[in-house]
């Protein structure tokens, strides 16, 4: 996401001083008798202008004509101490995206409503992302990637680079229209994109593309038929559940640090016994946190709770029901739910914990808060765990999330849950 790159920014650029950036001098943020002058240029498109600066402060370009370019344009890039700052603005001129950066980002409108926004650390090193106005979408950051067609990117992995990753073909804000991945004896060099010299779509269905191949560095030109996304698995999202996921996850990826820190994962499974599958969320595989469940009841996304720890829980499948334990130093609660109608009922909590003595250790057992002895407790745990049959959800079978191209995340997994439903 476009987050990603100001981090990588950070990893790049040294700071050589820092410093507060304001426009005017304010007794309530600086000391009495303390002038500020600060000058910055402010960057709209076809309107470029060094503000001047005065004796006594800044000049600031007035409020009206600054509102009016970033109606029309919805970004604006100023010069502030340290380098510069990227804002980007929805319809309304309300601040939906900021980031700062040691060197100058361009901006450019690559089509109708869309922007690319990029910016070079050296050669070849290029990052760039995309913004459409119309709905603040903002795509993930791609690096060295190609645009063709105004609306498709191609571009190679660079995460643990080997040199045999293939090239994968997308479209910009990863909305399922396209991914394809292209693998082809590619030369090997420093920047995994340096052998792709040309790619340009033909028609509706093909793609020219240009490239090195091989230790010898041949040039091939290849016509390349493209695989859009099936059509006989789009009609998947468009059931009222499925849609309904796809806008809760986007905007969950859009705010969410776990996504963008690389955590978050999700998964479908059918716990009660009607026919629209839970959604299930893992945000981490730590020992506090466990398993959030997630139902579509009454036209919308209800959350159920969150259930288990290490990332992992455990339901029946098309029983309705759940198993949630968490133990620590030798004490157990496990906790038993009942899923219907979109709530999740607690219909029993069994606590097991070691007590100390003078003899020693004592295992004290409790079904609902009352006493209990070690024969009922077992009895209770066989009828509610032992012969239920019980399914593990783990983290790591889990998705990975990103911001981009969670449409066909889900188709897939809409897809491969209908599959093994058969």
């Amino acid at each position: 996401m476009a987050g990603i790159l100001g981090g990588i920014m950070v990893l790049l650029y040294v700071y050589a001083r820092s410093g507060i950036i304001c426009t005017n001098s304010s007794s309530d943020v600086f000391p009495d008798g303390i002038d500020i002058i600060v000058q910055r240029e402010v960057y709209f498109p076809g309107n470029t202008q060094l503000l001047k600066q005065s004796e006594t402060d800044a000049v600031v370009k007035p409020e009206e004509d600054i509102k009016k370019s970033i109606y029309s344009n919805q970004f604006s890039v100023q010069k502030i101490l340290d380098g510069y700052e990227l804002t980007l603005y929805d319809g309304e001129g309300q601040k939906i995206y900021s980031m700062r950066y040691p060197g100058e980002p361009w901006v450019e409108e690559i089509s109708e409503g869309v922007l690319e926004i990029g910016i070079s650390t050296g050669s070849p090193a290029r990052y760039t992302f995309y913004f459409r106005k119309e709905d603040g979408k903002i795509s993930d950051t791609f690096f060295n990637a190609k645009l063709f067609a105004e609306q498709y990117i191609a571009y190679r992995p660079v995460d643990d680079y080997q040199g045999d990753e293939p090239l994968i073909l997308t479209d910009v804000f990863g909305e399922g229209i396209l991914y394809q991945e292209i693998y082809r004896d590619f030369s090997k060099t420093a920047d995994p994109m340096s052998v792709i010299s040309g790619i340009e779509l033909v028609d509706e269905t093909h793609i020219r593309l240009k490239y090195c191949e091989g230790e010898e560095y041949t040039v091939v030109n290849e016509m390349v038929e493209m695989e859009r996304a099936s059509s006989t698995r789009e009609p998947d999202l468009k059931e009222p559940y499925a849609l309904a996921y796809f806008k809760f996850l986007e905007e969950y990826a859009r705010d969410s640090d776990y996504v963008e820190e690389g955590y978050a994962r999700f998964s479908l499974a059918f716990i009660d016994d009607n026919e629209i599958p839970e959604l299930l969320l893992m945000e981490d595989d730590c020992h506090a946190k466990g398993v959030r469940v997630f139902t579509y009841a009454g036209d919308s996304v209800v959350e159920l709770g969150e259930f288990g720890s290490f990332g992992r829980m455990q339901y029946v499948e098309r029983g309705g029901m759940v198993f949630d334990h968490y133990m620590g130093h030798g004490e157990a609660n496990n906790n038993f739910y009942r899923v219907e109608e979109g709530e999740a009922e607690l219909i029993c909590n069994m606590h097991s914990w070691p007590e100390h003595s003078n003899d020693g250790f004592t295992d004290q057992y409790e079904i609902d808060g009352c006493s209990v002895d070690e024969e009922t407790y077992q009895a209770k745990w066989q009828e509610l765990y032992e012969n239920q049959g019980y399914l593990l959800v783990i983290y790591e079978d889990g998705i990975p999330m990103k911001e981009g191209g969670l449409k066909q995340l889900l188709v897939e997994s809409v897809a491969q849950l209908s599959c093994d439903d058969c």
